[in-house]
């Protein structure tokens, strides 16, 4: 789960909590750090955070010469 995601639950969880009460929002708050601390859902996180180191890489492969792609220019166009 990205830290955008848990953001929105927590935001959801706090609003939802602030209408039905405390204890509600608590209850939310509790089964959101559930979800989250399951290891299968670490796991996934895991795998998307190594994914995303790759993804630098990979966009430098398929940015064109002219934009900056391998030149060691960085994005300065030469014209």
């Amino acid at each position: 789960m990205s830290k955008i995601t848990m953001a929105a639950v927590f935001g959801a969880g706090y609003v939802l909590g602030a209408r039905a009460g405390r204890g509600r929002y608590e209850e939310l708050r509790d089964r959101a750090r559930e979800v989250w601390t399951n290891p299968k859902v670490q796991r996934q996180a895991h795998k998307v955070q190594e994914q995303a180191k790759q993804v630098p890489g990979q966009v430098k492969e398929h940015v064109p010469e002219s934009l900056g792609g391998d030149d060691g220019v960085g994005g300065q166009h030469r014209g």
